[in-house]
């Protein structure tokens, strides 16, 4: 019974013992692991630091190796290791020739993906690729990419990140590069007035969420209220964007040149007119072109807006219907559509726009009824 017990107690000993040697040395690594963190933290907060003061101070290549050592030692320490890394590269592509150059441009790419890997809330996968597309241009010629490489970079955000793609000079990149791509015999020449569309309806987009945050803005200061350093700063961007987004679009007219003519227009929508009557996308955007581009005598052009409107009826449609009318004399009826068309236009900003086309179309009537006056008493 002695022995018995004796042996059980020396077992329960030895074990104790054993379970606490056995936690003296986890302790004792877990120690070593958290000052090896530590150290690591220690390292890269010296080189962030570094780093950080020389770009601070446009030292853009002592900047580059206590930025290196962080990036690779750290990726996930600190956003600044990327948003500070795209100048750093930006400066050295700037800087650099040949096979250097090409190298740092390739750096830059990765360093896009490592940003989307290691903080994907702050870089999206459509912002990468815009930042993507636009350094391809930048350096076209120096990666020795062709004209559709660019464009296909561009089509890609276009396709499947359209919400992200806000570059003003990308959105112009993207539509003068099918231009190119229609005179060097790659494209048809209605890519071209698809991509026209496309592009300025992108730009309405964008321009429309930009009026209408800044019209918040605007009203806060109207009623008595100080904007925050944020809200000022937001309002600057809103004000350059707007600005910035409406010489695009007259760019675009530019460079679009003769090509959007009647003599080109009115054969490519009969040919297709047939195949999109029931299209209200298609033939919104022939009749608009058709509009802007005063091919409006032609029958053709009276097809489209009453096919227009019977496939979509909207504040557009009408609008279009009353200018038809108008040129036929019809001006009683056409009052009655452009009353709907504004009845039915239900954005304020869109509505007030129209007000003043509405006015400017008035205007322009009554200065011909005068002068038709002026004609007949002499």
């Amino acid at each position: 019974m002695i022995d018995g017990f004796k042996k059980e107690n020396i077992t329960n000993t030895n074990y104790k013992k054993m379970k606490t040697r056995i936690t003296l040395i986890i302790a004792a690594l877990l120690m070593l692991t958290n000052f090896g963190f530590a150290q690591q933290d220690e390292e890269c907060m010296l080189n962030l630091t570094m780093f950080n003061d020389n770009v601070k101070s446009k030292k853009y290549d002592e900047a580059y190796e206590p930025w290196m050592k962080v990036r690779n030692k750290c990726p996930k320490f600190n956003i600044s290791i990327y948003k500070y890394g795209e100048k750093i590269l930006d400066h050295k592509i700037e800087n650099s020739t040949g096979a250097e150059k090409t190298a740092f441009i390739a750096d830059y790419m990765l360093l896009l993906d490592q940003a989307g890997e290691h903080f994907s809330s702050k870089y999206s996968p459509g912002e990468i690729q815009e930042e993507k597309a636009l350094k391809m241009y930048e350096n076209q010629k120096d990666l020795g990419l062709t004209d559709y490489q660019i464009y296909e970079a561009f089509d890609l955000e276009f396709k499947n990140y359209r919400s992200d793609f806000t570059s003003t000079k990308g959105l112009y990149v993207y539509f003068t590069k099918t231009v190119d791509l229609f005179k060097a015999g790659e494209f048809e020449l209605q890519q071209v007035f698809d991509k026209y569309d496309d592009v300025n309806d992108q730009l309405e987009d964008i321009n429309e969420k930009y009026a209408k945050k800044l019209n918040v803005l605007i009203e806060k200061e109207a009623a008595g209220g100080t904007l925050t350093k944020t809200e000022g700063k937001y309002k600057t961007f809103y004000q350059k964007s707007l600005e910035a987004n409406g010489k695009i679009a007259g760019s675009l007219d530019a460079y679009i040149g003769d090509l959007a003519n009647c003599e080109n227009l009115i054969p490519l929508y009969k040919k297709d007119f047939e195949n999109y009557r029931n299209d209200g996308a298609w033939l919104k955007r022939a009749v608009s072109k058709m509009y802007n581009k005063e091919c409006t005598d032609d029958p053709l052009y009276v097809e489209l807006v009453k096919a227009y409107d019977q496939a979509d009826p909207s504040a557009e449609t009408k609008y279009f219907v009353s200018t038809v009318l108008r040129k036929q004399g019809k001006n009683a009826e056409a009052d009655k559509y452009v009353k709907e068309s504004y009845d039915l236009q239900d954005d304020p900003i869109k509505k007030a726009r129209m007000a003043k086309k509405i006015a400017n179309d008035f205007k322009g009537k009554e200065v011909m009824v005068l002068q038709e006056r002026i004609t007949e008493r002499h």
